[in-house]
């Protein structure tokens, strides 16, 4: 067998695109048409979806969006009819207000909603939901664009870099995500690997104006993404750490990182001074700036007085280690704010990415934070989100991560370092697979030339290598389909009870009723209803979290307690889940709260099953899901009729479906999951009947 010469990113280009022959065809016609169609199609598959939920209604937004994207929303639509985001939103976090334009991104916000603006200008004529679901489904389609730039850029391949694109549909999460909400991640993604493209294509263009236009256009993508995303920071973090890496291994990538990484420096810094949420939370002193400045100042130094690269080295460390102390009232004010993400995946690496049994030995913002896309994929998650991305996506990154060893920096060593880093993240947090989705995609341009070098062994081995290809794809695809999670957590009813709840809180509470609630719901009574809530969904400030532990913490504590929490907050009505009593996973509040086993005197407790023992609370509406409480002004005095008088049955509020002991201190949870699910099932079935009530 002869040896392969290894691919320096000059070999010549077959007809197709592929490297290996002497002619280089351009044919932008037969790339962009396909990109094009590719694109629209994806769009409207997206739109589709949409239209597939549960609480769509093109006339009605109520109920469309939950949590994070109701939160979002709100905003949206306040500049889309043409009103202004307040400095200081007090019905957002009732009683002292939140802060957007400090705390929160609202560049997509404003862009959605001056589109919008832009193309209707007269409200009435789309609503602005339906608008939305348009907008979303093809601005995050610039992905596909994204992938495709990749691709193209570093394998010099227009055939690749469709191939790449295909390949991303294949994914599930190139979709899933995007059609369930308005998601900030949607909207930063396509602008961090846009972002990336450009770096690379100036880093490979080593002179000239080229760069300089590269470099700039680069820099500004991923300030807009920061401004876009709080977690865009980490993307950040890692790539400045990689590209630092480059710098410090690779001899030839001083030079030529020097132009886009100082473009980014200085765009980023001065976005650090004039972009509100930015200027806020110390950007220019965080730590992504101070190793960016770093090395800049390194690579400078090195090139004035040619230092060796272990001088360099020890130059570099040196240099962050002075920018960092002086810094380090911003840095720590800065760091402050997001200590929750970085010390999850610090515990995560701790306990071997598997929550431990005793939640005690979590800080609070970790297990909060530790749940849905901040688990850490199963085997299921992978196949069910990658699919045949997982399998053959490895195979040319593989063989790409072993041929940049021996190739000169032109931009391979710094897309290979990221995308080592961000697939060893991805077992940290299912967020992180979405990066994972476009590295793995981009990789598979190479296979032009993997059967390129296939075919240069024989026919046989073009078989072969076509072959193992098929069956990984096939067994991922089935791998997908077969493995199911099991059920840790009781079934819910939230597709229609949310819609029920916010129709009943506009027809019988007033517009200041404050609510206090869980975040999810309190982002969608505030979005479509206008009532001020005392919780929303953004974490990102310290204060929040901690007005967040307090009320979990109260669920579980004696009802007079909770009755002070909820007068503090001022107030009117609170809206309980009965996943607060019945789930004990470790997903849930009991979990949170180091509650896993659920007294008979907490007031969690009452809210399920005692509602008639209340002192300070009346039950005024149920669903399967919540129930609705009027907050009493004292003890003495009741403010409507008994729970027994307003709602009707319903046994998942009663103790005795669950076959528990009333006089037990504890309690006795052991059927709950059973239970719940013969509730939903038989709910299922009843719906189903002709003329039922939906």
């Amino acid at each position: 067998m002869r040896k392969m010469k290894a691919f320096s990113g000059e070999a010549p280009v077959l007809p197709g695109g592929a490297p290996g022959s002497s002619k280089k065809t351009n044919t932008p016609l037969a790339v962009f048409l396909p990109l094009l169609a590719i694109c629209l199609a994806f769009s409207l598959f997206k739109v589709q979806q949409f239209r597939q939920l549960p609480n769509f209604n093109p006339g009605d937004d109520t109920a469309l969006f939950w949590t994070e994207s109701a939160f979002q929303y709100r905003y949206a639509k306040t500049v889309a009819d043409g009103g202004t985001i307040p400095e200081v939103d007090t019905p957002a976090q009732f009683p002292e207000g939140a802060r957007p334009h400090k705390e929160f991104t609202l560049c997509m916000e404003y862009v959605s909603g001056y589109v919008y603006r832009i193309f209707f200008k007269d409200p009435g004529t789309v609503p602005f939901h339906l608008f939305l679901i348009f907008f979303i489904s093809f601005y995050s389609s610039l992905t596909l664009l994204a992938v495709y730039l990749l691709s193209r850029t570093l394998w010099d391949s227009p055939g690749g870099g469709l191939l790449s694109v295909v390949f991303y549909l294949a994914a599930r999460i190139s979709w899933a995500r995007t059609v369930t909400g308005f998601n900030y991640e949607d909207f930063a993604l396509p602008l961090i690997f846009l972002s990336l493209a450009l770096f690379i294509k100036a880093v490979k263009h080593g002179t000239g104006g080229g760069r300089a236009r590269d470099s700039l256009s680069s820099a500004l993508l991923l300030l807009a993404a920061l401004s876009s995303w709080h977690f865009s920071r980490f993307y950040f973090l890692v790539f400045s750490s990689v590209l630092a890496a480059a710098f410090l291994t690779q001899d030839d990538c001083g030079e030529r990182l020097q132009v886009p990484a100082a473009a980014l420096l200085l765009v980023t810094a001065l976005g650090g001074f004039f972009v509100p949420v930015l200027k806020a939370t110390g950007v220019v002193f965080s730590l992504p700036m101070l190793i960016l400045s770093a090395l800049l100042a390194s690579s400078v130094l090195r090139n004035k007085f040619s230092l060796p690269r272990s001088r360099t080295l020890l130059l570099f460390f040196s240099l962050l280690l002075l920018f960092a102390g002086c810094s380090y009232l911003f840095l720590n004010k800065a760091a402050g704010e997001y200590s929750h993400v970085y010390s999850l995946f610090l515990y995560k690496l701790r306990y071997l990415l598997a929550k431990p049994e005793n939640p005690l030995l979590l800080p609070f913002d970790t297990r909060v934070l530790w749940i849905e896309e901040f688990n850490s994929p199963a085997l299921r998650d992978w196949f069910a989100y990658l699919s045949i991305l997982l399998p053959l996506g490895l195979t040319p990154a593989l063989y790409g991560i072993h041929e940049t060893r021996e190739k000169q920096c032109r931009g391979a060593f710094l897309f290979c370092g990221l995308a080592a880093a961000f697939f060893f993240l991805s077992f940290f947090a299912m967020r992180l697979l979405s990066f994972s989705a476009v590295f793995l995609a981009v990789y598979t341009g190479k296979y032009p030339e993997l059967l390129e070098r296939a075919a240069a062994w024989g026919k046989k081995t073009t078989y072969a290598f076509l072959s193992v290809c098929f069956l990984l794809a096939l067994a991922s695809d089935m791998l997908a389909f077969s493995l199911k999670a099991p059920l840790s957590s009781p079934p819910t009813f939230y597709e229609g009870d949310t819609r029920r709840i916010l129709d009943w809180i506009r027809a019988n509470t007033r517009p200041d009723d404050v609510f206090l609630s869980n975040i999810g719901a309190g982002a969608a009574i505030l979005a479509y209803t206008g009532r001020p809530v005392n919780l929303h969904p953004k974490f990102e400030t310290g204060q929040l979290r901690k007005k967040f532990e307090n009320f979990a913490q109260a669920l579980y504590a004696p009802e007079e307690d909770f009755y002070n929490l909820c007068r503090e907050y001022k107030a009117a009505y609170f809206l309980y889940e009965n996943h607060f009593a019945l789930n004990s996973s470790r997903e849930s509040f009991r979990y949170f709260t180091g509650n896993l086993r659920l007294a008979t005197g907490a007031a969690a407790y009452k809210f399920n099953f005692e509602p008639q023992e209340l002192k300070f609370f009346d039950l005024v509406y149920q669903t399967n899901t919540y129930r609705i409480y009027k907050i009493r002004l004292s003890e003495k005095k009741k403010t409507v009729k008994t729970a027994r008088d307003t709602v009707a049955y319903n046994p998942l509020y009663d103790l005795r479906v669950f076959s528990a002991d009333p006089a037990g201190k504890y309690f006795d949870d052991s059927s709950v999951l059973p239970v719940s699910v013969r509730i939903r099932l038989r709910h299922e079935a009843l719906e189903k009947r002709p003329g039922s009530i939906k």
